[in-house]
């Protein structure tokens, strides 16, 4: 996606001419959406914000990371650094070393309208065709979600993906 690289290439040719300390490894690869991410395979994500408690973000991630979704925020927040040890702390806290995979990318919130979180979408790519992705919003489990998709989708695809994805899970555990 020549969007997204362009706009990491220019977040690091800012970073580099502003003088400040390039991001560390962790935060380049929060800014970075992995390979899965920005293909026309389908994927899992979970949309989150810097605003949910820390809570409500423990139990997510878990169930992310339980269930193969990717979680998505629209931003770093107040700061990078904060939002860096945020995500660390809840990865911590939610699954020792193991915590689901987290990205910024505001696109995919603009792709699948998403204007409120928690928000929870199976999609091929991130186009936001209506005949690519399906999306539920609203305070619910990972796994109330994908009952939803399995149950409800008009698409095929997100329906099998929802059915593995719910029956496959990694078991409840904090590794």
């Amino acid at each position: 996606m020549k969007t997204l690289h362009l706009a990491v290439l220019s977040l690091s040719l800012l970073v580099a001419q502003s003088g400040l300390a390039a991001p560390s490894a962790d935060l380049q690869k929060i800014m970075t959406p992995q390979a899965s991410a920005t293909n026309a395979e389908a994927n899992a994500y979970l949309f989150v914000s810097t605003t949910m408690n820390d809570g409500q973000l423990i139990n997510l991630a878990r169930q992310a990371r339980n269930h193969g979704f990717t979680v998505v925020l629209n931003g770093f927040g107040s700061n990078d650094a904060e939002t860096q040890k945020r995500i660390l702390n809840v990865n911590s806290a939610c699954c020792d070393k193991s915590g689901p995979e987290w990205i910024v990318y505001p696109q995919a919130f603009r792709a699948f309208k998403v204007t409120a979180v928690p928000a929870f979408v199976i999609a091929k790519g991130l186009s936001g065709s209506p005949d690519t992705f399906s999306k539920v919003t609203g305070a619910m489990t990972i796994p109330e979600a994908l009952g939803i998709f399995a149950n409800k989708s008009a698409l095929p695809f997100v329906r099998a993906i929802a059915n593995k994805k719910y029956h496959n899970a990694i078991p409840n555990s904090k590794n």
